[in-house]
């Protein structure tokens, strides 16, 4: 007769080599997913392991959208994109893929380009000209709508500030949580994923010490 010591190790080698080939997708599943719609300048390469380090990034042309993401970035947006953005205006590749995230109630950022960006987040903006008093007028009402306009500095150490926590930690995150572990914990409640096998032996085991098992989402 097979003991329960003996299914556990068998079960926790299989799930270990299952886990090495699965830990790449789990890790990109784990963070939420940034649409990036590129401008006429690429993203240097400091900026764009900043954004992966906080979301799984999925570049896009403005022609080809992906549909399953959690934020939309457009860098280097420039003036046309702001007026026509503001004024509800979709006529264009970049205007009507604004216009239609705005509808989902997506959470949409625009970083301007350099010249944009000089008219309308410099610190010193020069109101008394009426042009650029119109391109922040502009920028206001689509902030009404939700849009952020800031540079990317900005964006990069505020990214993924606002993203829901797990209420409580989880204190034991393998795939098998089996006698060994259970004997080994020090917490009272034991706190694992809704995807980690309890194994009936770690279940006895923690109700002979007094343990608890809570599965956290």
């Amino acid at each position: 007769m097979i003991s329960r010591e003996l299914i556990e190790k068998i079960v926790f080698e299989v799930l270990t080599k299952m886990n090495v080939a699965e830990s790449a997708e789990n890790f990109l599943h784990s963070k939420p997913n940034l649409m990036v719609v590129k401008g006429d300048k690429e993203i240097d390469i400091s900026s764009l392991k900043q954004l992966e380090s906080k979301w799984n990034v999925l570049f896009t042309s403005a022609s080809d959208p992906k549909e399953a993401v959690h934020a939309v970035l457009f860098l280097n947006a420039d003036q046309d994109l702001l007026v026509k953005g503001a004024l509800g205006i979709a006529d264009t590749s970049q205007s009507s893929l604004l216009a239609k995230y705005l509808l989902k109630g997506s959470e949409v950022t625009l970083i301007p380009d350099t010249l944009l960006e000089n008219a309308i987040l410099a610190d010193d903006q020069i109101t008394k000209n009426a042009y650029a008093a119109q391109l922040l007028e502009y920028k206001e009402r689509l902030q009404t709508y939700g849009v952020k306009i800031e540079s990317l500095t900005n964006f990069l150490e505020s990214a993924g500030q606002n993203l829901k926590q797990p209420e409580q930690a989880l204190s034991f995150e393998g795939k098998l949580l089996s006698q060994k572990e259970v004997q080994a914990s020090t917490e009272q409640d034991i706190k694992i994923s809704a995807k980690t096998i309890v194994t009936p032996l770690a279940r006895d085991t923690a109700r002979d010490l007094g343990k608890t098992i809570s599965v956290i989402d």
